[in-house]
């Protein structure tokens, strides 16, 4: 297998010129922290990964009109879109492994990017900190970059006041795009350090310089990116391709080809698709995607396990006829009515909250099975303790991991059980349970003090179960980032790493509380004892932290006695 190497410049020169998507490709999901980590591990020499391009002669795509060339978004937030252009080179390549990556490549150095500031959409160019590469940050980056408003200057200052020490920070910021416009290798240098004495009165160092020297460098001199060039001209060979190809990024699987094959039969699946995804994921809160919405057909057409896979032969004509014509009605409202359960009943208003989308499933087939038309007490309504019943369901499938791995088999179990007891009056969670065991006969569907202890700093279980210990009032899109939620850690990290605190132990799900980034920020380093004392006691009554002058010395009994708090309370 020979492999081809090109400059990150080059490839991104090439975008929507002869280098395009197939029509197969998820869209762009990164979000900013993808991206900063991305330049971070290119400015520390960390192995970019291979891509993977299908090279396409013009006459295969003249005689296959199947094949279809999709541009690359030039803006953050954009849908992708068909090219419709004239055939005028002799050779195309599409992106088969690689879209995430060179998409954001793109988009911070030659397209537009976009961030939202107080839930308004804004133009955004990316910048480095050329003081940053010293040591690591709080995210384990080395390279500190960030988006700022395209209006910025090309070079500025920011000071950053830290409230605990009264210590001001200064991060100097130039942006990517004005690094990258240098054309010339010898005159790199130069240019920025002229430029930073100008507009900064700041005297950079060699060290600062040649950091900066080595961004250019990464991206128009180094060729970093190498590119596997697949020359077949046969699609069912490059589909096969598809379904194995799994470095990176958002991994492709049989269900992204099926909705390629799905399109062919049903030609506005993409736009009925997405049109209801947009509605799910209601601004980028949740992360329904294609593969749900596939799996759930899948489900309630299935008649045995086998028909759960994704086969093109599961999705027969009559299925897509019926789906397809039904599909303004019955089935996008039982998706609809599904996520109104969701935020409303069960008050799981974030996909940060959501373990496993799987578990909605059932849900989704309950309501499509009795088309049901709302929640109230009629009779086309789901009633209060059939809320109830889903709630438990969901929370307890959830935490418990009833998904984990291959969930085919206990998908069809939970079809079963809601046809079994045919009727409507009540959602089947004891069935459920009960065809889950003889699926799983080891399944735990306890919530026990090893399940809560698995959960760690970031994770979902984690945040689902804070969640609920805050009895769902954690409110995941305030109108100002400062009222954002993120989870902080009780002790800090800091005063438990001075003390080699194992990491596991330090973002154990016990040492952990929801707060507002703006309260966040302002805690910082502080010790235990320290934060304890400027807020006084009703800190400890409002996060379940148990009374002690705790610190890194009995850091484990902490943990044990945060531990009895939870289970006490999630007990209920």
């Amino acid at each position: 297998m020979k492999y081809e190497d090109i400059t990150i410049y080059d490839c991104i020169e090439k975008v929507n010129d002869s280098l395009f998507l197939p029509d197969i490709q998820r869209p762009y999901v990164w979000d900013e922290d993808d991206v900063y980590l991305l330049f971070d591990s290119i400015c520390r020499d960390y192995p970019f990964n291979t891509v993977l391009f299908w090279s396409l002669e013009r006459k295969t795509l003249e005689n296959n009109k199947n094949l279809i060339r999709v541009n690359f978004i030039t803006e953050r937030w954009e849908e992708n879109k068909i090219n419709t252009s004239s055939l005028q080179r002799d050779n195309y390549y599409l992106v088969i492994d690689g879209q995430q990556r060179i998409t954001s490549l793109f988009l911070s150095i030659k397209g537009t990017y976009k961030i939202k500031i107080k839930k308004i959409e804004t133009k955004a160019d990316l910048y480095f900190n050329f003081l940053s590469g010293v040591s690591e940050n709080e995210k384990e980056m080395l390279y500190e970059f960030q988006f700022f408003r395209y209006s910025s200057p090309d070079i500025f200052k920011e000071e950053l006041k830290i409230r605990k020490t009264g210590e001001v920070l200064t991060k100097n910021w130039i942006r990517l795009k004005y690094i990258v416009s240098i054309d010339v290798l010898y005159e790199v240098q130069t240019k920025i350090k002229a430029k930073v004495k100008l507009d900064l009165d700041y005297e950079i160092s060699d060290s600062q310089n040649g950091i900066l020297f080595k961004i250019w460098s990464k991206i128009r001199h180094e060729k970093l990116i190498a590119f596997y060039d697949e020359k077949t001209q046969e699609y069912d060979k490059v589909l096969d391709i598809f379904v194995r190809t799994n470095s990176g990024g958002e991994k492709l699987s049989y269900s992204d080809l099926l909705f390629s094959y799905i399109k062919l039969k049903w030609p506005e699946a993409r736009d009925s698709f997405n049109s209801l995804l947009r509605l799910l994921n209601d601004n980028d809160k949740f992360k329904f995607n294609h593969d749900f919405i596939l799996k759930t057909i899948l489900f309630i057409f299935a008649i045995d396990q086998e028909g759960l896979k994704y086969r093109t032969s599961n999705f027969q004509e009559q299925i897509l006829a019926e789906v397809s014509s039904n599909w303004n009605r019955k089935v996008s409202d039982a998706f609809k009515l599904t996520k109104d359960l969701l935020t409303s009943c069960f008050l799981i208003t974030n996909g940060k909250l959501v373990t496993s989308y799987n578990a909605l499933i059932p849900i989704v087939y309950f309501v499509y099975k009795y088309e049901k038309k709302g929640v109230g007490e009629e009779n086309d309504k789901i009633k209060q303790d059939v809320q109830v019943s889903m709630r438990e369901w969901l929370i307890t499938s959830m935490l418990t991991g009833v998904f984990g791995g291959q969930s085919d088999g206990i998908l069809y179990k939970a079809k079963q059980a809601i046809d079994e007891s045919g009727t409507e009056s009540d959602f089947p969670k004891k069935s459920l349970f009960s065809k889950f065991n003889e699926a799983k006969p080891a399944l735990n569907l306890a919530i026990t003090e090893d399940l809560i202890s698995r959960a760690f700093y970031n994770s979902s279980d984690s945040s689902l179960i804070l969640s609920l210990l805050y009895k769902n009032a954690v409110h995941f899109a305030p109108s100002l980032e400062d009222n954002k939620p993120q989870q902080d850690h009780i002790i800090s990290k800091s005063e438990l790493k001075q003390e080699s605190i194992p990491k596991e132990k330090i973002n154990s799900i016990f040492n952990l509380r929801f707060v507002s980034a703006s309260d966040n920020r302002i805690k910082s380093d502080e010790s235990y004892l320290e934060w304890k004392e400027r807020l006084g006691n009703d800190v400890l009554t409002n996060h379940f932290i148990p009374a002690g002058d705790w610190n890194a010395s009995n850091f484990d009994e902490f943990l044990s006695a945060r531990k009895l708090l939870f289970l006490a309370e999630l007990l209920k």
